[in-house]
C-alpha cells in the first residue's frame, strides 16, 4: 500500500486544540513586544521630563526710549559714583498661554534717601515697579559698611553686578511691587521679581 501524500482531515477537537496552542504561543512574544516598545520621542520630549509642564513666566519690555534713558545716565569713568534709584511707570498684559507682560513705559530718578557706592534708598508710590543701578567699581568698607571712596577703582569683583541681593527681593515683596530693574551697565537692564525673605 502506498503512503498517502495527503494528511487526513481533523477533527473539530483537534482543530481547536491547535488554535488554542497557537494562540497561547503567540500572546506571550506579542505582550513581551509590546512592553518593549517605546515611541520615539521629540526634541522636546526628549529634554523634558514627563511630569514638568508648560511654566507661566513675567516678562519685562523696554522700549528704546527708555533704554536710551538709561543709556544716557550710565557713568563708567567716575571711581567715587554712588547707586541711584527711581520709579517705573507701566502697563501689564496677560498673553493667551497666561504669560504676563510688563510694557514700562517711563522711567524717573528719584532723591535718596540715602546712597552708596552699594546701596541706595528712595521712595515710590506703594505698589510701582522700581529700578535701581549697579555701579561699575569696586570699593572697600568696614566691618560696619561704611565706604572707603579713596579705594574705589573702575572694574574689580564688585563691578557690573547684575544679580538682585536678597535685600533687593524682600523689599520689592513688602512694597507690593510687580517687579525691578538692575542697571548693570550702560546697556544692561535686568529684571527681578518679588521673593518673601527667609528659607
Amino acid at each position: 500500500m502506498s503512503l498517502s501524500r495527503h494528511r487526513p482531515p481533523l477533527d473539530r477537537c483537534s482543530a481547536f486544540g491547535a488554535l488554542l496552542m497557537l494562540v497561547l504561543a503567540v500572546l506571550p512574544a506579542a505582550a513581551h513586544a509590546q512592553q518593549d516598545s517605546v515611541p520615539v520621542p521629540t526634541a522636546m520630549d526628549a529634554a523634558t521630563p514627563r511630569h514638568v509642564r508648560y511654566v507661566r513666566v513675567p516678562y519685562v519690555l523696554l522700549p528704546d526710549s527708555v533704554r536710551h534713558w538709561f543709556a544716557d545716565r550710565w557713568d563708567d569713568t567716575s571711581r567715587t559714583q554712588k547707586e541711584e534709584g527711581g520709579c517705573l511707570t507701566y502697563r501689564r498684559e496677560v498673553t493667551q498661554a497666561g504669560d504676563t507682560l510688563y510694557w514700562v513705559t517711563n522711567a524717573t530718578k528719584e532723591t535718596p534717601r540715602y546712597a552708596s557706592e552699594r546701596a541706595v534708598a528712595f521712595d515710590c508710590p506703594h505698589g510701582s515697579a522700581r529700578w535701581h543701578s549697579h555701579t561699575p567699581t569696586t570699593c572697600h568698607s568696614d566691618m560696619w559698611g561704611n565706604v572707603d571712596y579713596s579705594s574705589c577703582v573702575i572694574g574689580g569683583v564688585d563691578a557690573y553686578s547684575c544679580q538682585a541681593s536678597g535685600d533687593d527681593l524682600a523689599r520689592l515683596h513688602v512694597l507690593d511691587a510687580p517687579f525691578g530693574l538692575i542697571h548693570c551697565d550702560r546697556w544692561a537692564l535686568v529684571p527681578y521679581f518679588p521673593a518673601r525673605a527667609g528659607p
